[in-house]
């Protein structure tokens, strides 16, 4: 017969073949349904609160970053920290990002959403 660990290795694979085409209609969705912008991320809450912690900015960019060809780590060119005039750490997305990752893109969207960050909307030809 067949063993619980085979059901559940099963079950396991089951659920992720529908985690990914949920996901994968989530993200077509997204893509058909809302323009991609260039935004800023914004380390202030929406009622004006500074968000912690203080390094969250380049922590934020930290999961983007790679490994360059001189063994170094270096930020995405797509996702990159800043400081606005106010002094506020921030998030400069770039959406190109989205057509080589729209995982990402989505992730740094929520990220914001999830946190009740404020999100400014940049102009298309910002990182041009």
């Amino acid at each position: 017969g067949e063993s619980r660990l085979d059901g559940g290795f099963r079950s396991f694979w089951l659920c992720l073949v529908i985690f990914s085409f949920v996901v994968g209609e989530y993200t077509c969705s997204i893509r058909m349904n809302s323009k991609v912008d260039n935004f800023v991320i914004v380390g202030r809450t929406s009622d004006g609160r500074t968000f912690r912690p203080s390094d969250w900015a380049d922590r934020l960019c930290g999961i983007m970053s790679a490994f360059g060809a001189d063994h170094r780590m270096t930020y995405s060119p797509y996702v990159r920290p800043a400081c606005s005039l106010r002094g506020d750490k921030t998030v400069l997305v770039d959406a190109r990002i989205h057509d080589i990752e729209p995982l990402a893109y989505n992730f740094l969207r929520n990220f914001a959403k999830d946190n009740d960050l404020q999100v400014e909307l940049l102009p298309d030809d910002y990182f041009i």
